[in-house]
């Protein structure tokens, strides 16, 4: 190639990550899809149920999903990460207040891409969003 090619071809540049956010809380949820939008990812929506979290995976196919253990109505985050991940192969982390040693260990075994105890720092929600993409 000569230079004037060099200079003329497109930077390269990565697809932004498609993020889904499943919380019970609205604005911790809100909080969340700020700091990923800030940060350059595309939140693809917001649930807060078991159902909503399994049909949006289904119709958008995020590439991540950030699951908060505790939801609204039937079945709770760690079987929604176990269908995540049996139906659709999609990494997610949790990110949850509520843990207690029984929820830690149904947690653990549903093999999340990352663990952020609320509260956190943006850094360490961005960190662990950074490493399960990268896995």
């Amino acid at each position: 190639m000569t230079a004037v090619q060099l200079e003329t071809r497109a930077p390269f540049s990565r697809p932004r990550a498609r993020i889904l956010v499943c919380e019970d809380e609205i604005f911790i949820a809100l909080a969340e899809v700020d700091l990923l939008e800030r940060h350059g990812y595309e939140v693809v929506g917001t649930v807060d149920t078991l159902e909503d979290a399994l049909d949006t995976c289904e119709r958008q196919r995020p590439d991540l999903v950030l699951l908060d253990i505790r939801l609204r109505g039937r079945g709770d985050g760690v079987e929604a990460a176990k269908e995540i991940r049996r139906r659709f192969r999609i990494p997610f982390i949790f990110v949850t207040a509520h843990c207690n040693d029984v929820t830690s260990q149904r947690a653990a075994a549903a093999e999340p891409a990352g663990y952020v105890a609320k509260p956190y720092n943006e850094g360490e929600l961005l960190t662990a969003v950074d490493r399960a993409l990268a896995a």
